[in-house]
């Protein structure tokens, strides 16, 4: 199944590489070789209906003793994620948002090992 490039609007994007465009990771056209993206909204919504909704979902399934408010969120959840996968058209973008989301990217990874080294240095030196 192949999406249409935002581009050369022709349908040449593989689902693989739909399934995983971000502005720091587009999805490249296999005919034109231009950079497309899944609106970032839609990251956004994603990871709200796959990590902190489910929580609640969970802990208030295992609270009252009742599963089916789980059962039907998941199902609920995968339906809605397929038709977003399918119905949502990719988007342009250009080397310049690229880049810009990949520094964005690449910093925040040297800022998380950072506080990561900086936890293990005051931990060594606080016993």
């Amino acid at each position: 199944m192949n999406f249409k490039c935002p581009h050369c609007e022709k349908k040449s994007i593989p689902a693989a590489h739909k399934l995983g465009a971000t502005p720091a990771t587009p999805a490249q056209c296999l005919l034109c070789g231009k950079l497309s993206s899944e609106p970032i909204g839609g990251r956004a919504l994603s990871a709200l209906l796959f990590g902190l909704i489910p929580l609640v979902v969970i802990f208030y399934a295992l609270t009252v003793s009742r599963l089916w408010p789980v059962y039907t969120y998941f199902g609920l959840a995968v339906v809605g994620a397929i038709l977003w996968f399918i119905l949502v058209p990719l988007r342009p973008v250009t080397d310049a948002v690229h880049e810009r989301e990949y520094k964005l990217r690449r910093g925040i990874w040297i800022a998380a090992g950072l506080f990561v080294a900086l936890s293990f240095l005051m931990s060594a030196l606080g016993d």
